[in-house]
């Protein structure tokens, strides 16, 4: 065999383990994150049922209007407790939606510029979704047609404030951008409204199933599966975008059908059809309907059962999933960054984390009001336990493998390099 076609393997050897550490390493991450009433004010609330559950959630959900500065004792316990805090930026006061053109004007700069400067004094990621549900009739105060809002100012003003956070400093912000799930009242398309990937870290979407909690004039709503409350909505975002999807808001009621059933389903559906969805975030309260968790017995134990069953057919597939976040210092699960930004993430030590928003939206019509400075979790320390999760390294044996053959390959190819000088002189 002459030196070069010795050359020639030992690159092939090497290329082949290079694409056997680059499948090793690219490993979905499915996120379970929370929105949980109460836990700003007191984190034992979420402490104890993450307890109960035994699931640490890996994003906490909080509020804030743009009458509101950013709480740094709230996302520092967040952080303490060992979750990304995840905050909802409703751009009202009182109750009153910002106007998009006010605010690509100037009018809002000193707020906006202050807000950022206390997200650049973080020394940990912060992550939030501006505006959602903007495409909402009825529903929220900063809707797409009101108040002058288009769609061609929404996408402005979206660019705007992450330009202002940029030209601080604030550069460990994961931005979402998340319409309301389809509905019949829906007005513009995705494509009409999304500011475009080089402002946003993830795209979202927000949807719930009402089953029969809602008996108005105005509405009567339905039992849908989780298929019929996301499926087309997430098929536009997977068109639109190539970032990937976070649920930021989701629950089901009980009223006119099966929860426990439904979140089985849900887990289901996430592990073998929604891939590119990096995680959800429940909305734990019992607000238009009960949406939590624990709603019955019933429920928790499905929810249980269901993280379970998604990690287990995630750790099956080709893909050497995972559920959660790895252990080290990702940004995310799956997140494109920007080349203007860079984030770093909280050692999360392979444990499955959930996030919950405040606010619910149906595929249908709104539930009304939204939620307004209800934060989301806090800080402390929490019982590393994981429904159904091991501390599963993002590294995984076929990983380690890889590196072991390249190197090996690497050796190879010197010896025989090696004989062949010495077979030759």
């Amino acid at each position: 065999m002459s030196k070069w076609r010795v050359v020639a393997l030992s690159i092939l050897l090497v290329a082949g383990c290079s694409i056997g550490i680059s499948k090793a390493e690219e490993k979905r991450k499915v996120e379970l994150n929370i929105f949980m009433p109460g836990s700003t004010d007191d984190i034992a609330v979420l402490d104890n049922f993450e307890k109960d559950l035994g699931i640490k959630f890996i994003s906490t959900r909080f509020y804030l209007d743009w009458s509101d500065s950013l709480d740094m004792g709230i996302v520092g316990r967040f952080h303490d407790h060992g979750a990304i805090p995840d905050l909802t930026w409703q751009p009202q006061i009182n109750g009153t939606g910002v106007i998009n053109t006010d605010v690509t004007s100037g009018k809002y700069d000193t707020y906006i510029n202050n807000f950022a400067l206390s997200v650049k004094a973080l020394n940990f990621p912060i992550r939030i979704s501006l505006a959602p549900e903007m495409n909402g009739y009825g529903w929220p105060s900063w809707e797409i047609g009101k108040n002058g809002n288009t769609p061609e100012n929404h996408k402005l003003f979206w660019r705007y404030v992450i330009e202002k956070f940029d030209a601080i400093g604030a550069n460990q912000v994961q931005w979402i951008w998340a319409p309301n799930v389809h509905h019949s009242l829906e007005r513009y398309s995705y494509g009409e409204l999304y500011p475009g990937d080089d402002y946003v870290d993830y795209v979202g979407l927000e949807g719930y199933n009402w089953g029969t909690s809602q008996k108005t004039e105005e509405w009567q709503s339905v039992w849908q599966t989780f298929e019929e409350v996301f499926d087309s909505s997430y098929n536009d975002l997977v068109a639109l975008s190539s970032k990937n999807i976070f649920i930021t808001e989701i629950g089901s009621t009980e009223l006119g059908g099966d929860k426990a059933s439904w979140i089985l389903d849900m887990f289901d559906k996430l592990a073998s059809k929604y891939t590119r969805v990096s995680g959800f975030t429940w909305f734990n309260m019992n607000k238009e309907t009960d949406w939590r968790i624990d709603s019955s017995a019933t429920s928790q134990a499905a929810f249980i059962a269901g993280v379970k069953a998604l990690q287990e057919k995630l750790d099956s597939s080709d893909q050497d999933t995972i559920v959660g976040m790895s252990q080290g210092t990702g940004s995310g699960s799956g997140a494109v960054k920007r080349a203007t930004r860079s984030s770093k993430s909280p050692n999360l030590e392979g444990r499955v984390i959930v996030s919950r928003a405040n606010g619910a939206i149906t595929s249908e019509l709104p539930r009304g009001d939204s939620l307004t400075n209800d934060s989301g979790t806090e800080g402390s320390e929490v019982a590393p336990t994981v429904a159904g999760v091991s501390n599963i390294n993002e590294t995984s044996a076929g990983f380690y493998l890889g590196n072991i053959f390249a190197f090996l390959a690497v050796i190879f190819s010197l010896l025989c390099i090696r004989r062949q000088y010495e077979v030759n002189f």
